[in-house]
Parts: C-alpha cells; structure tokens; sequence
C-alpha cells in the first residue's frame, strides 16, 4: 500500500514538474516574442508595448474658419488620468483598425493606455514616420505627422494635456 501511494505521489510530482516547464517555456518564448505573458514573468525583467505600425489615426477638421480649441475629456476622465485632452481645428480622432473607434473612448475605457500611445508615438518617430520637437525648456513635446499634430505638455505649472491639431499647429497655439 506504502509502495503504490509513493509511486502516485512520484508521477503526481512529475506530471506538475513538466506542466512548470512548460509554462516557462512558453511564457520566455512569448517575452522574446515581445507578446503577454500568460502565467508570469519568472523573474526576468519585461515589458510590452504593442505598437500600431504606423499609428492610424484619422483626423476630421473642423469646419472652415473655426479656430477652436475644444476640451473633448470630461472631469471623471481628468480624475482617473491627471489630464486633459484638447482637439485644435479639428472636430474628432478616431484611430482604425478591424474597426474604427474614436480615440478618446479607448482612452476612457483603458482600452489604449496613455503610455501605449506615446510608445506608438515614439516608435513612429524612430521608424522616420513622424518628427518630434521639444520646447526649449522641455516643457512639451510635439509629433508632427503629415496631417496631423500631437502635443503632450508637461509644465511646472502642472499642465499635462494633450492637444490634437492640424500638422500645422505651434507650441504657441495651445499656450506653451
């Protein structure tokens, strides 16, 4: 009887051994793979972004002669996030994909994380798809793609907006 239950506790050790392996192998080939682990990191320093190649974004302008400068997030938004998001000329963002989604939704519903978007943006700039500029202070950065503009502020006076305009749009046009 001895002899038949340490046999059963052997394979039991065993088989849990080899599901161990194999979950560790899995999850090193999906960090190499730049993908999300499934079960844990094991100990190795990682993290992903998933980046959009290039980013997708559709711009609507606004109406010709309007000037413009509209807070497009609400205060619930301002208080989970610490910012604001502003459209300059412009009526929407909406990014694509299998579906086209405006931009602020994903944003809101945690779908896109502020620090995914500007890895894309980042990224963008790397691949040579989009420029990058920075005040003189460092106090905002803008990304400048063909149509389109992206400014993210970081004052000392507190302001962490970000401000979407025509590729056309200054630091001057949103106060930096």
């Amino acid at each position: 009887m001895k002899n038949k239950i340490l046999k059963l506790f052997i394979f039991i050790i065993l088989i849990l051994l080899i599901l161990i392996i194999s979950a560790y192998c899995i999850d090193k080939n999906r960090m190499k793979n730049g993908k999300p682990v499934l079960f844990w990191n094991w100990g190795h320093p990682y993290s992903v972004i998933i980046y959009m190649d290039p980013i997708n974004l559709i711009i609507t302008p606004a109406d010709e002669g309007n000037m413009s400068m509209i807070k497009v997030t609400t205060k619930k938004f301002n208080k989970k996030y610490g910012y604001d998001i502003y459209y300059y000329q412009i009526k929407s963002v909406s990014i694509t994909g299998p579906k086209t989604k405006d931009l602020i939704k994903e944003l809101e519903d945690g779908k896109i994380t502020s620090e995914i978007f500007f890895g894309i943006l980042k990224h963008d700039v790397d691949k040579g798809i989009a420029t990058c500029e920075t005040t003189e202070y460092g106090e905002a950065r803008k990304y400048t793609y063909e149509t389109y503009s992206i400014i993210k502020c970081h004052t000392i006076e507190g302001n962490e907006n970000i401000y979407f305009g025509p590729a056309t749009m200054q630091f001057e046009d949103v106060n930096i």
